[in-house]
C-alpha cells in the first residue's frame, strides 16, 4: 500500500474518531465533575473518560503504533508512528459551558507531525491538515490572512499565562479565548493575525502547528533559544516540557512580535529554569 493511501486512512480514522467522541462530549459540557490536577490545571471526568476512549480505539486500529496523551502516556518512546492526542483543550470552558473547546489528534512520523485534526464539537468545526497537502476547515483550503492597513484592528491571542511572562506591548486588539488549539486553528484560518501561547505541551500544539504551516503561516518558539518542539526524542517525558510558542500569519508579523515581546522578571526565571531542567537531554 503506498504512503498517500495509507496517510487517506490514517486521516479518514482521525477525522471520524473527533467527531464522534466530540458529539459525545457535547452531552458532558458544563456537566462534568472537575477537579486540579498536581500541576494546577483543570481535568475532568470527561477528559479522563474521553482520553481512554482515544487510546483504546487508536491501539485496537493500530496497535503497532505510539500513543502521547495529556491524561496517559506522556513519554515518546521512539515509535515510527505516535499518536499525540489532547482529549479537550480549553477544559475550563468545557467545564463551565462555554463554547470554545475541542479535541486535538495528530499523526506524528519519524517524530514530525503527518496530520492533525482538531474538532470543536460546540462550533461544528472541523479543521484537518495533511503534510504537504494543505490545511482545511470543512473542505474549505485555509490560507492566513496577510496583515491589513490597520494593525489596531487585527486580532492578537494570548493564553492567560502570557501577561504574566511577557510584556505584551503589540498594535493588535487582544482576545484569550482560553483554547490553544482555536488560537492556533484561528491564525491558521485567517481570523487571527498572533498567538502567544507561554506554556504549551505538545499534544496542545502538535495538530496546530501543522495547521499553521501547511496554511503558509510561521510558527516557531516563542523565547530567543527555545528548541523546535519536533522532531520528538525518544525517551523525554513530555509532561515536564512546555513550549513557549509564536505563531502568526505572516513573517513580517512574527518578527515584529518576536521583537516586541519583552520578557518580565518572572518570565526571565521561567527561561533559565527551562534551560537549566526541562530541555536537556535525558
Amino acid at each position: 500500500m503506498s504512503t498517500a493511501i495509507k496517510t487517506n486512512e490514517y486521516l479518514a480514522f482521525a477525522c471520524q474518531l473527533a467527531r464522534d467522541v466530540g458529539q459525545r462530549l457535547k452531552a458532558a459540557a458544563g456537566h462534568s465533575r472537575a477537579s486540579l490536577k498536581g500541576d494546577g490545571t483543570l481535568v475532568t471526568t470527561a477528559d479522563q473518560e474521553t482520553d481512554q476512549a482515544l487510546a483504546s480505539a487508536i491501539r485496537k486500529r493500530f496497535p503497532g503504533h505510539g500513543i502521547i496523551s495529556e491524561e496517559q502516556e506522556t513519554i515518546y518512546h521512539g515509535e515510527l508512528f505516535c499518536w499525540v492526542v489532547d482529549p479537550i483543550d480549553g477544559t475550563t470552558n468545557f467545564a463551565r459551558g462555554l463554547a470554545i473547546w475541542g479535541i486535538s489528534i495528530a499523526l506524528l512520523h519519524a517524530g514530525q507531525p503527518l496530520l492533525g485534526v482538531l474538532e470543536f464539537p460546540a462550533l461544528n468545526q472541523h479543521y484537518h491538515a495533511v503534510r504537504d497537502r494543505g490545511a482545511f476547515l470543512g473542505q474549505n483550503r485555509l490560507h492566513v490572512r496577510e496583515p491589513g492597513a490597520h494593525k489596531q484592528m487585527e486580532f492578537l491571542t494570548i493564553c492567560s499565562r502570557s501577561g504574566r511572562y511577557f510584556e505584551v506591548s503589540l498594535p493588535y486588539k487582544v482576545r484569550a479565548l482560553g483554547c490553544v488549539t482555536y488560537h492556533l486553528a484561528s491564525v491558521a484560518s485567517g481570523s487571527v493575525m498572533v498567538s502567544v501561547e507561554a506554556s504549551p505541551r505538545v499534544w496542545d500544539l502538535a495538530a496546530g502547528w501543522l495547521m499553521i504551516r501547511e496554511a503558509s503561516g510561521v510558527v516557531g518558539p516563542l523565547l530567543e533559544d527555545g528548541p523546535l518542539p519536533f522532531p520528538l526524542v525518544a525517551g523525554r517525558d513530555y509532561a515536564r516540557r512546555p513550549f513557549p510558542l509564536l505563531s502568526a500569519a505572516s513573517q513580517e508579523a512574527w518578527t515584529e512580535a518576536h521583537q516586541r515581546l519583552v520578557l518580565k522578571p518572572a518570565g526571565k526565571t521561567m527561561a533559565r529554569e527551562l534551560r537549566k531542567r526541562e530541555w536537556v537531554l535525558p
